[in-house]
């Protein structure tokens, strides 16, 4: 805002002196020259009197002008292809060879001889402005430049007496006209008519100013100050829920937090009219407070209050909360500001401020935008006890997210109802160690999204134009235009991705651990789609415009005897008992639709149509990426929208329908959504991730922050989730090999990883048994085998899987028939592409060139690595290009246009190279100064997809983050 407000007082200031100074030059001309004929003065004394007043050139060309006269002048003019005069300068194209042109540089001042014949049409002085090659021709643009830039001496203090016959020969400017008088004889009496000669001095020169448009250069002063395409405008941003003190506050906030057992036992205040509950010494409550116990609070509805900082429930996580934002944004002021102030000033004829306007212009803006947004996600949370000290967790199935009614009978056979939330059910269970029971609810999952932004704009575009002084006088003719227009549009949009049900179940709780649930009956309703609503209006124009799109589909379902059940458990005590176990069942009678509208989204995925990089996928219509902002953008044909703007940390995965992407949860791991790529629906469909392992045809795989020697995969057709491998090791990484999986482990033993050993390796079926397990000692053969390009083969000694890159002791080249194999060898790792295995080598010692020192006496850093490719249809090892960072191989990827592109990175640039499909040649695509884009290239890697570069990097497995896109020509 600062720099607006000195651009605006020096704009101010600009323009007073520019009047000032109008004022001056129009009110004080200097006295003109006149030769008084009427006092009788001899023929001699005149001729003395001119050659005294004509002693001096009348105009000395500066030696910094080049001056091009007689043969020179004639070769140059004959080079000249064309002269065209446009707004931005005289554009002149000349032959590329015969041109005495080619000595000049921008910036440089000629004169260049010349008459009617040639392209100039007369002898011209310009200034060259810029000069390109264009066509096979020199192209140079010429402007005119100023009057103490050409002549060193400029006197203009003489008179010529003119006849009649020459005052047809004056040549005027637009908008001047010369008429023929009164002769001399008859204006001045007897006087003599007296025509004067003048003798110049060396290398001077007479300038004449034609009518035509065209190129000329005049020894006036022509000037203007200008200010374009600035602005002064003011924008804002508000969050009017926390302006107003509207924002929900979650548990965290609060500072005494309580579990609904312990509710019973904590007095809160609340008063005869007001909403919230308050402490004993709270302001908001006077003599009339009413005492009640936390519990009693919660359940009435009461809610605490922000002053006092009451006691608070924990946040249940298994009640929805809904996310809402209300942010009211806009700007005022005036853009695209152009203001000049332009004048003639008149040397030659010594008549001083000839012309002087003043003109203005811009865009008069008032802008405004309501933006609102309710969001609701919907989700029970996992039944779950944890034994002090981490000695043991045990975790069974979702809670209800809407219980209505509970029955139950705990081990006593001492009947209990309960009603109203899930932690009332976990108080009447927790004292218990068995309780079976009927509970009734209604339950959902997914999400619903209410959105609206109403906005409201004004523009008035407006110039003005005043000529103050025309031919010398004071006029003052203003003249304006402005042209408002108004406009106002509302979208309100209701997308959702959701299962609804209502049902009545048997429970079997051990302690408050939900373990089995037998489904007695269920009906509900899956839906998915989008409504937007459209209306915007012109009210300058009078026109109004409406649109409503709807993309919809939901089904209407009833399911009989629908039996659950699911235990995990983990007890580690001093590491003298190790146990963990986990058993997942389910079984279903009947699933009947009712009713079902629009199409269901397909899940097909196929690696021939779709693909996917950790920042953007993908398929035969459109492209998905994660922006600089971190939104996830669609593309299709050019016209891009967010899809999702919230945050995220990867895309893993692209199918018919869904975009699946990894937020990271607030309490460690992964949460799993799947985001509609038509509508940007979104719905949770895993939480707590430990890791994403493999995306394939129909299912995705992952470990839980639970436990980490489990794999289970969901079917994304239905969401359905079954355990897939259950080992005594960490599992690390997966791929698959053929029908099969390949799939690598680490030791959950301390002592092994202490001693840098405890990698197993094992080959498991598509329905998870293990058909083979190679331990430790993993020999070539049993590498994890990967096929590149249909080409040859990768086979590597993997040791662990990672978002970024994955980790591997060795891996070889190995031919398609597999019968050959070639060790890679490299200094900090690996990378694929279609012509080989990519890797980074030291430069031997040997071929280091010499080493330099700078002015200040410091090392000029030199490449010492060099990036090597293993050939793939040999796998013997290619030399590309020496590099200074050993990471650089890592950004190494291939353009569809056949361009290889990669950073690499020095203590004081970062640099994008590229490289011609045969490696031949190298170019500097871009360079950017150590901070400008602030990174590690051991942190950040690409991805290429159609003609766009994603350069990115990661941090901690948490944060993703655009560095750079770059478009690929």
């Amino acid at each position: 805002m600062k720099k607006k407000v000195i651009i605006a007082l020096v704009l101010s200031l600009v323009v007073v002196c520019g009047l000032v100074c109008s004022l001056i030059f129009l009110l004080h001309k200097p006295d003109a020259v006149i030769t008084d004929l009427t006092e009788g003065q001899s023929t001699q004394q005149q001729e003395n009197e001119v050659a005294i007043n004509n002693g001096e050139a009348l105009a000395v060309i500066s030696p910094t002008v080049n001056l091009y006269e007689g043969d020179e002048a004639a070769v140059i003019n004959g080079s000249i292809k064309s002269v065209t005069t446009t707004n931005n300068g005289i554009i002149v194209r000349t032959n590329p060879v015969q041109t005495g042109f080619n000595d000049l540089g921008v910036g440089d001042i000629f004169c260049l001889e010349g008459s009617e014949t040639t392209p100039f049409e007369q002898t011209f002085i310009g200034k060259i402005e810029s000069k390109a090659e264009v066509d096979g021709e020199i192209e140079y643009i010429v402007g005119t430049p100023s009057v103490d830039e050409v002549f060193d001496v400029l006197k203009f203090d003489y008179t010529e007496t003119l006849t009649n016959d020459k005052i047809a020969e004056i040549e005027t400017v637009e908008g001047v006209t010369v008429s023929k008088g009164l002769s001399l004889a008859e204006e001045f009496g007897d006087a003599q008519i007296q025509q004067t000669t003048t003798t110049y001095a060396p290398r001077a020169s007479s300038m004449s100013y034609k009518t035509e448009n065209k190129p000329v250069a005049s020894p006036t002063v022509d000037g203007a100050v200008s200010v374009d395409k600035d602005s002064l405008v003011f924008e804002y941003e508000i969050d009017l829920l926390k302006t107003f003190g509207l924002e929900p506050k979650g548990s965290a906030e609060f500072k005494d937090v309580y579990t609904i057992q312990e509710a019973d036992r904590i007095n809160v205040f609340t008063t005869t009219t007001g909403s919230c509950y308050h402490r004993d010494t709270c302001p908001c409550v006077g003599r009339s407070k009413y005492q009640m116990t936390l519990a009693e609070a919660n359940s009435e509805g009461f809610d605490p209050c922000y002053l006092c900082n009451p006691p608070a429930l924990k946040d249940d996580d298994g009640v929805f909360r809904p996310d809402a934002t209300l942010t009211l944004s806009g700007k005022a002021g005036v853009e695209d500001i152009a203001m000049h102030v332009k004048f003639f000033w008149d040397i030659l004829s010594g008549k001083g401020l000839e012309d002087l306007s003043i003109q203005a212009s811009g865009n008069a803006i008032v802008q405004s935008k309501l933006e609102s947004q309710l969001k609701f996600e919907f989700g029970g949370r996992t039944t779950t006890i944890s034994l002090p000290f981490g000695a043991g967790h045990f975790q069974g199935l979702n809670e209800k997210l809407f219980p209505l009614a509970f029955v139950g009978y705990n081990a006593a056979l001492t009947p209990v109802t309960a009603y109203g939330s899930n932690e009332q059910i976990r108080a009447v269970t927790a004292p218990i160690p068995l309780t079976i029971g009927v509970l009734v609810y209604a339950d959902a999952s997914g999400s619903i999204t209410l959105s609206s932004t109403v906005e409201f704009s004004a523009s008035c575009p407006f110039s003005y134009n005043n000529d103050l002084v025309v031919d010398g006088q004071w006029v003052c003719n203003p003249t304006a235009t402005i042209d408002p227009s108004t406009h106002f549009s509302l979208s309100t949009e209701l997308k959702g991705d959701i299962d609804a049900h209502f049902g009545i179940s048997a429970m079997l709780y051990v302690f408050n651990l939900n373990l089995c649930e037998l489904a007695f009956a269920r009906a509900g309703v899956e839906a998915g789609g989008l409504l937007k609503i459209e209306y915007s209006s012109d009210f300058s124009e009078e026109g109004t415009a409406s649109e409503i799109t709807a993309d919809y589909y939901m089904r209407g379902y009833y399911k009989l005897l629908l039996l659950t059940l699911k235990v995990k458990a983990k007890i580690d005590i001093w590491n003298i008992i190790d146990f963990k176990g986990a058993y997942q069942y389910e079984y279903l009678y009947k699933d009947e639709t009712l009713f079902s509208f629009g199409q269901k989204g397909a899940t097909n995925f196929s690696d021939g149509t779709m693909s996917f990089s950790h920042v953007a996928a993908k398929d035969a219509k459109s492209l998905y990426y994660m922006d600089t902002n971190g939104q996830l953008i669609k593309e299709t044909n050019g016209n891009r929208s967010v899809l999702y703007a919230g945050d995220f940390f990867i895309i893993c995965g692209i199918d018919e329908s869904y975009i699946y992407i990894l937020k990271v949860a607030d309490e460690g791991g992964y949460d799993l959504y799947r985001i509609g790529k038509e509508n940007g629906t979104e719905k949770r469909i895993l939480d707590s991730l430990a890791y994403l392992l493999l995306f394939d045809e129909s299912h995705i795989y992952y470990t839980t922050t639970f436990d980490k020697t489990i794999a289970s995969r969901i079917d994304r057709e239905d969401l359905s989730v079954e355990m897939f491998i259950d080992i005594d090791d960490e599992i690390r990484y997966m791929e698959k090999q053929g029908d099969n999986f390949y799939v690598v482990a680490q030791s959950t033993d301390p002592f092994a990883a202490f001693l840098g050993g405890g990698n197993t390796c094992r080959l498991i079926n598509s329905s998870g048994v293990e058909i083979a397990n190679y331990g430790e000692n993993v020999t070539l053969e049993n590498y994890c085998y990967t096929l590149h390009n249909d080409t040859f083969y990768s086979a590597a000694r993997i040791v662990s899987g990672g978002f970024l890159r994955s980790t591997a002791t060795e891996i070889y080249w190995v031919s398609k028939n597999q019968t050959q194999n070639n060790l890679t060898k490299s200094v900090s790792g690996w990378s694929y592409c279609n012509k080989g295995i990519v890797v980074v080598q030291d430069v031997p010692a040997d071929q280091l060139p010499a080493e330099k020192l700078d002015e200040n006496g410091n090392p000029i850093p030199v490449p010492k690595f060099k990036i090597v490719i293993y050939e793939a249809t040999t796998g013997q090892p290619i030399d590309v290009c020496r590099v200074f960072s050993n990471q650089a191989l890592f950004t190494f990827k291939q353009a569809g246009n056949g361009r290889w592109y990669f950073f690499d990175q020095n203590d004081e640039e970062l640099i994008l190279y590229s490289m011609s499909e045969d490696l031949s040649s190298i170019v500097v695509e871009k360079t950017f100064k150590a901070g400008e884009i602030p990174c590690n290239l051991s942190t950040c890697s690409v991805a290429i997809v159609d003609k766009t570069l994603f350069f990115y990097t990661m941090s901690d497995d948490r944060y993703t983050t655009i560095l750079y896109r770059y478009n690929i020509v």
